[in-house]
């Protein structure tokens, strides 16, 4: 279940940064917003992720800010696909991202 588990997280990573690029891309009017919306928000977020989340970095946070954080930017990718046009999406995201974080939390105190 844990490797199980830790695809789903890459792919719903995945999903979040494309979930920024369509919302920047879609409902953005100007040229400058739609690009600092739609690539420069993930980039943003890819170079953070890699540098205090990804369980391989030497800087990575620890287990409760990382959390938060996940929830966070999760959160919020869920709501802007919702915000953008793509409800049925938004919420099926949301949906997948809680059970995600979830088996992952229980997963990570039925270590110790």
């Amino acid at each position: 279940m844990k490797y199980f588990n830790a695809t789903i997280s890459f792919f719903l990573e995945i999903a979040m940064l494309v979930s920024f690029v369509y919302f920047g891309f879609h409902t953005q009017t100007s040229l400058l917003l739609k690009i600092l919306m739609g690539i420069v928000v993930p980039l943003v977020i890819i170079f953070f992720w890699g540098w205090y989340m990804a369980p391989k970095s030497n800087h990575r946070l620890s287990h409760n800010p990382r959390l938060f954080i996940a929830l966070l930017l999760f959160s919020l990718s869920a709501f802007v696909l919702y915000q953008s046009g793509q409800h049925l999406l938004g919420i099926i995201f949301g949906i997948l991202i809680i059970f995600n974080i979830s088996v992952g939390f229980i997963q990570e105190n039925t270590k110790k």
